[in-house]
Parts: C-alpha cells; structure tokens; sequence
C-alpha cells in the first residue's frame, strides 16, 4: 500500500497595486475561491470533489500575509479547509516581506523588523524559526489545534529551514523539490531524494519527479499529464515505496490572468478529476493519508525510514512525455 499525500498549496498574491489592506478581495476571490466567468474552481472545488470521493488533503496555508493585510483572510482560509473537514499545515511565502505597501503596516516581530528575503532561506536560522513560529500562532488563532509539517514557498528552503521547524516541533517538511534544487531549493543532501529522511531533527517527505528527455519533471497536476502521473504512482507502488506527494495549488485549476479575470481551465479541471478517479478506483494501492494522521503513528520512525535503493526515478516514456507536450500547448494556444 502507497501512502500518497495529496498537498494543495493554499495561497493568495496581490497583482494589484492596494491601496489599503482590504483591497485584497479581487485577489482573494482568484486564488482562493479560483473564482471564473465559468464558476468557482478554487480551494472549495477540489475540497468539495475529494469530500464526495472520500480522499483526504493536506492544505499548506500560507500565513506571512496575514502580518501585512491582518488575521481576517487567513481566517476565511482556514474555515474553509476546516469546514470541509481537511488537515491545515504551515506554508510561508517571505515576498509579503520584501513587497512595498502604501500604508502603515503593523508592528513586525522585533526578529524580523527590517528584515526581507524572496525565499524563506535568504532569513538567518534564528530569523526563520520567529517567522514560523508567528505562522503557528497565527494558525491557532485561527482554530488550528495543532501544526506538524510545513512547505516553503517557491520550495524556498535550506538545511537552516529544517534545524528552525525542529526547533518550532514541526515533525516533516515537504519542501524538497529536485527539479528545483540549487535555484530556489537549497536543501542539499549527498544524492538526489526520492525517499523520505530525517535530516536535521525533521522528516523531510520529498515531492517525487520523474525523468524525461527533457529533464526531471515533479509530480504536480498543471505540470504532469494523467498517463505521467498514472505512470508515477504505479512505478511508486510497485516498488514498494512508503510515501507518494502531489503537489497543487488553491489556483491550479484556473488561468491566473493578470488585469483581467481569470479564465476556467478545461484540460486542468478534466486531469484533476481523471486523477481523483485514478485514485478512488485503487484503494487496494493507494491510501490517501495526512500529515496529522501520520503525527498520531507512535512507531513514527519505523514507518517513514526505508531502503532508499528503493527509491528510483520512473524514466517516463518519450510518447507520454510528447503527449503532454502537445496538450500543454492545446493550452497555451487554445487550440
């Protein structure tokens, strides 16, 4: 049986210049609500679709917006994924901190006064572990009982990053992202990481990639086509692997335009429900788990380590990968 986590980046950004802090709605109602001409594709959309095919999500839900804009929309996003009946876990993108705003922002932390970074890993260790521990603060606020696993923004993060969520009690990362790895990923370890490993105090719980001919490619729905990720799980789980991430977004399912209104995603929507289907009709191969119901394993260490021989990228077939090739661009040009 392959534990797969199902993980939706939950997350809003301004593409307009705001004027005062209730100004965010329009962007709110885009990222969050995935909100079209067509109807609303967003956060509640796919909770709605996992809710009726009984699968699970794990939402990372940013929270540095809400020291710049305040608690009331991290709130909503909170209630919304706790309404559905979902795990909400620690997510942080640091460009609220670098982003200039016409109005006078509230007090920061004396730790990050003055201080900005596009990745959370341009922030020294100490300053790290006071952004994180203001985001589980501000997630309790909100009704939150409990944060174990975290993602950076952009897979931002480096070894400083796990040594600050230790020192905050958080248990995994999932942050690891090869693709990525020497750009916005920093998280070196001595080979490429497909398995999951406690480095720094933390279980670093990869997002798994694929090869193609024309690089690795990370499991992701806007960045894989049905057949790679089919191709993916299976190769997972037959070769006996104990965790299986995929990455999503809030906004994954929608055209994020900016100065117009976003646009409903017919080939995203469609590979979103193909994939929910691929992994109702398998339950005798995949299990659909959370990051809290991981936490509540007392044999926590004995379940995640494993062989890492194990753990080998799938080389996707070159059809497969032309096959998305062409789509994406069916996409792209709207043919």
């Amino acid at each position: 049986m392959l534990d797969v986590y199902y993980t939706i980046d939950t997350e809003f950004w301004t593409t307009q210049d705001l004027k005062k802090p209730e100004d965010y709605e329009e962007d709110f109602e885009r990222d969050i609500y995935g909100r079209t001409p067509k109807g609303d594709y967003g956060l509640a959309f796919q909770l709605d679709r996992f809710a009726e095919l009984g699968l699970k999500a794990n939402c990372f839900v940013e929270t540095v917006h809400s020291l710049i804009l305040g608690i009331e929309p991290l709130q909503r996003i909170v209630n919304i994924v706790q309404t559905h009946g979902h795990d909400v876990q620690l997510h942080c993108h640091t460009e609220w901190l670098a982003s200039q705003f016409p109005w006078e922002l509230p007090p920061l932390p004396t730790p990050l006064s003055n201080k900005t970074g596009l990745h959370i890993r341009h922030f020294s260790e100490s300053n790290q572990a006071g952004i994180f521990a203001e985001g589980i603060a501000a997630l309790q606020h909100c009704g939150v009982s409990e944060v174990c696993a975290f993602r950076a923004g952009n897979y931002g993060a480096n070894l400083a990053t796990l040594r600050a969520l230790s020192f905050n009690g958080i248990l995994y990362d999932s942050s690891y992202n090869y693709p990525y790895l020497n750009t916005a990923c920093q998280i070196t370890t001595p080979e490429p990481l497909l398995s999951p490993k406690k480095i720094e105090g933390v279980w670093e719980i990869p997002i798994p990639y694929f090869d193609t001919f024309r690089g690795p490619r990370h499991v992701q729905v806007s960045a894989a086509s049905n057949a790679e990720l089919e191709a993916a799980l299976m190769h997972a789980y037959e070769s006996q692997w104990k965790t299986f991430v995929i990455v999503s977004h809030s906004f994954e399912l929608i055209h994020r335009n900016k100065g117009n209104a976003a646009q409903y995603n017919a080939i995203q929507v469609n590979r979103f429900e193909k994939l929910c289907q691929f992994l109702k009709t398998h339950p005798d191969k995949f299990r659909m788990r959370t990051f809290s119901e991981l936490e509540q394993d007392e044999n926590l260490d004995d379940s995640l380590d494993d062989d890492p021989s194990k753990y080998e990228s799938h080389v996707m077939s070159s059809l497969v990968v032309i096959g998305r090739l062409v789509e994406h661009a069916r996409q792209r040009w709207g043919w």
